[in-house]
């Protein structure tokens, strides 16, 4: 098990760094620039995306960055985090990072992550109990 301090026995920034240059796709994205777009129609053929109103209201300021055949062929892909990696951060609710273009594959894909992905009550019952104690209560 590795050690989430630089200067632990067992480091995991070694890890992290390997699997960045193994991976056949990192991507350079940040929460807060960055929406991903899920375009059902398109991303298999490479077709551009047209720029709809629906992806300028849900991307904001935020450049998009449109799913397609290199990230989905892409057998490991690796985010980048930690603090020497700040701005590749994904520091947001998925849902505000990921637009599909076809509600019902984001009802479905929203559905899943909100059904399937998620702490586990024991890591909740700790957090709690460290809140707690650190609140003085």
């Amino acid at each position: 098990k590795c050690n989430l301090r630089k200067k632990g026995e067992t480091p995991c920034n070694v890890v992290f760094e390997h699997l960045s240059e193994i991976a056949d796709f990192v991507p350079d994205w940040h929460g807060e620039h960055h929406c991903l777009i899920m375009n059902d129609k398109n991303w298999y053929r490479d077709a551009p995306t047209e720029m709809t109103d629906e992806i300028q209201r849900f991307c904001g300021t935020r450049d998009p960055a449109f799913y397609n055949t290199t990230i989905h062929d892409a057998r490991l892909l690796h985010f980048r985090t930690g603090a020497t990696h700040k701005e590749t951060r994904l520091l947001s609710q998925f849902y505000s990072f990921i637009h599909f273009t076809n509600p019902h594959v984001g009802n479905f894909y929203k559905r899943l992550i909100r059904n399937r992905c998620r702490y586990s009550d024991e890591i909740f019952c700790s957090s709690g109990k460290i809140i707690q104690t650190l609140s003085g209560g």
